[in-house]
Parts: structure tokens; sequence; C-alpha cells
């Protein structure tokens, strides 16, 4: 797979990792800010096996807004899920971290970020048959936040 080249990619690519990951149970959408919208909504939201969940992208160097990691603490603290993944690419290894809002965006905390790497899934979920395979995002990390609610 080649490097993601912005951030609007990694939103796409984002959104295929949980649609693999939670197949007939995930519904996320891209948020498109414009002058009409909240200040600091999440670049993608929706529902993951019944929670709501937001995701705020970043790339690598990348630091949220004040409105972007307000809005995702009023998401957690309303019960919902909210993270920031941020995608790395280095001596072509593909990393996304996904940072749970609770926990102060640093770079110095990355230790505590909850680390993925890329893995092979079938293309389509629902055939055992299938050889054909896509690449995606572990999302192990959104699977045991929602196991722990």
């Amino acid at each position: 797979m080649r490097k993601l080249k912005n951030e609007s990619e990694f939103q796409r690519f984002i959104r295929k990792s949980v649609g693999y990951a939670f197949p007939n149970k995930c519904r996320l959408k891209k948020n498109h800010g414009n002058q009409f919208s909240e200040r600091g909504v999440s670049d993608l939201d929706g529902h993951v096996n019944g929670f709501y969940i937001a995701i705020e992208c970043k790339m690598w160097n990348g630091r949220p807004t004040r409105e972007q990691t307000t809005f995702l603490k009023n998401i957690h603290i309303t019960g919902g899920i909210a993270l920031f993944a941020v995608y790395n690419y280095l001596d072509g290894i593909h990393t996304c971290y996904f940072v749970p809002a609770e926990i102060p965006f640093s770079y110095r905390t990355k230790m505590f970020w909850l680390k993925s790497n890329l893995v092979s899934v079938n293309r389509d979920p629902n055939n055992p048959n299938d050889k054909e395979k896509v690449e995606v995002f572990d999302c192990t990390p959104i699977k045991t936040i929602l196991e722990m609610r």
C-alpha cells in the first residue's frame, strides 16, 4: 500500500477499516465543516455496535484545536466514544494510533496511545471462501474500548 497523502485519504481509510472490523454493525459519516456547522466537530461520527463514536483524524505531527479537543471531551463525558486517530508512515510502515479523548493529546504521552498496524482481510467479509484480500488498519483498540463499556 502506498503512503496516504493527506487527512482526507486517512479519513476514508479509517471508515473502511472500521467498516471491515464491524460488518453490518457500523455507520460512520464524514462531517464537512462550513460556516453553519459547530466549530470543532469531529471528522467522522456515527454508530458502531450501538454506541455513538466520534473520531478526529490527524496526520503525524498534526495537533487538534482547542475546539476539537473540547468537542471530543464532551462526547466522552456524555457517554459516547471519542477518539483521535493519528496516522504515521515511517520506513515503509503504516501505523495508526488511537488516542482516547480522556487522555490529554500530546506526542510526549505516545506510550499511552493504542497502536494499530495494517492487516489483510477478505474483501467480502460475508463470504469465507473469498480469496481476494484488502489491507485495513486493525481496529482491535476500538473493539477493546467497546468491550469495556
